[in-house]
């Protein structure tokens, strides 16, 4: 990373923890320090898919300030452009699931010493449909319900509050639903489901061992009463739940149905709604971790 001092800041102004004197203060630093750099202020999503394109040239790393699903939106144009840059993650949106696995704080005084590190870990991204990559996980069922009310539902409060009061809201919601899953030649019927969460990478200090790179992790949560369902989330927190379905040797499609038809996130965001299909992309993502 020292040798080239280039670099690409994208910026959403938007973000749920954005904030000016912190990326003031780090423009401060890297002037300081001499580094060459493009700053763009992204304003729409439509926004970033239309400009980014133009902006990849001889960068040696993408700094990407905003959210997960900013970044999932940067990740996306990087595959379909075939451009192999660095990504360091800077947590300034609502949800910083990725910067959190990358172990980036907000402390601004400590982003370039992670970045001139340069410690990389690289990830093959699932695709999606056909349509889209994420990097980090998906859910279907309940906590895609609250993705989806978060981002379509305007209101007064910010993104954190009204996740806290669609989770209390649909804990004691009467949702379920069943699953038809196919891994390979392998079929699975699965019955009461409340939620599902498909994780690639851990995150918010789960305590999940995914030894492999390619291990993707599938967790069934069940329509059960109000207290084992909380037990069941601070032992999924926890890394003991055990209704678990590991795909670590699985190099096939990944087929999701569910009866009815339930909505999906990706990487924080809503996606759509089921079926889907999964496939483990052979494409590299390489991010830049503390």
């Amino acid at each position: 990373m020292q040798n080239n001092k280039n670099l690409l800041i994208l910026v959403n102004p938007k973000g749920g923890n954005y904030s000016d004197k912190k990326l003031n203060k780090f423009i401060t630093i890297l002037t300081q320090k001499r580094y060459s750099f493009f700053c763009y202020y992204s304003q729409t999503r439509e926004d970033i898919l239309n400009v980014l394109p133009f902006l990849l040239n001889n960068y040696s790393a993408i700094l990407v300030m905003g959210g997960d699903g900013f970044l999932n939106e940067v990740i996306n144009v990087l595959i379909e452009k075939g451009k192999d840059i660095p990504i360091l993650p800077i947590p300034m949106g609502t949800s910083n699931l990725i910067a959190s696995f990358c172990k980036i704080n907000k402390n601004v005084n400590k982003w370039l010493s992670i970045l001139e590190r340069g410690k990389i870990f690289k990830i093959h991204p699932f695709f999606i449909n056909n349509r889209r990559y994420f990097l980090l996980n998906l859910s279907i069922g309940n906590d895609a319900n609250i993705v989806y009310k978060v981002e379509k539902k305007k209101s007064f409060f910010s993104k954190k509050l009204k996740y806290i009061f669609y989770f209390i809201k649909f804990l004691f919601k009467k949702h379920r639903f069943q699953v038809k899953l196919k891994v390979n030649k392998k079929s699975y019927k699965i019955e009461n489901v409340k939620n599902i969460i498909g994780l690639l990478l851990p995150y918010y200090g789960l305590n999940v061992r995914i030894e492999k790179e390619k291990d993707f992790i599938l967790y069934f949560f069940y329509k059960r009463n109000f207290i084992k369902y909380l037990l069941d989330i601070k032992n999924f927190f926890s890394g003991n739940y055990k209704w678990k379905l590991s795909l670590a040797d699985n190099s096939g499609e990944i087929f999701i149905e569910t009866i009815p038809s339930q909505k999906v996130q990706i990487d924080g965001e809503f996606f759509g709604y089921t079926p889907i299909k999964l496939k483990k992309s052979s494409k590299t993502i390489r991010l830049i971790v503390n």
